[in-house]
């Protein structure tokens, strides 16, 4: 691999949780790098073939990448469900890390596009990832967190049967704006009882 070869600017973000101290978290996608690069790094990004993912044994529900980027930039990483890549308009799942020929120089990264998902901005997608406990609250008040501060078009709902969003007490439907310091209550009915229930918020801030 040839430095020159990486032509592509994406952006890495990891997915950062904190606990409510009630049974919930809360997540939101921040962008990320090892190297301090503000999560903006350069990368050679090209769709995976087939005769390349039987070569390593993979299947995908979405739509396969394969991404090369430095040693440098994901060496240190974990779990890696906990990242994601932003190429242009596409949101790209970490499947797979290879170290090249263990080397150290280039990584490669088995990647996933889930169909339909996008990047409406690719410098500052953000999701809020609010979980309620199996035994806990049907409510959950947030006190906004400048990683959380945005504009949420969109939610994916997980064993929720309704959901009300209320900003400053003021109920709010989607788009709902954030701004830092907020007072956020979220208040569902759960299609099940006493079980997790999740709702995935999806915006740009």
């Amino acid at each position: 691999m040839n430095p020159g070869d990486l032509r592509d600017r994406i952006i890495i973000q990891a997915l950062s949780e904190v606990s409510d101290g009630a049974g919930g978290r809360t997540g939101t996608w921040l962008d990320w790098d090892s190297v301090g690069n503000a999560g903006e790094v350069w990368a050679k990004v090209v769709p995976m073939k087939g005769k390349r993912m039987k070569e390593f044994g993979q299947t995908f529900d979405g739509r396969p990448w394969e991404v090369v980027v430095r040693y440098a930039t994901l060496y240190a990483v974990g779990n890696i469900q906990l990242y994601r890549i932003i190429h242009k308009s596409r949101v790209l799942y970490l499947q797979m890390i290879l170290n090249q020929d263990d080397r150290n120089d280039f990584i490669t990264i088995l990647a996933e596009e889930k169909g339909g998902e996008t990047a409406s901005s690719v410098n500052f997608v953000k999701q809020l990832d609010i979980i309620f406990g199996a035994a806990g609250d049907d409510d959950r008040s947030i006190t906004v967190a400048a990683n959380a501060v945005g504009t949420y078009t969109s939610n994916t709902l997980t064993n929720v049967a309704t959901v009300v969003y209320k900003v400053n007490t003021v109920t709010k439907t989607l788009p709902i704006t954030l701004a830092l310091a907020d007072t956020f209550l979220i208040t569902i009915t759960r299609t099940t009882a006493a079980v997790e229930s999740e709702i995935v918020l999806n915006g740009t801030g």
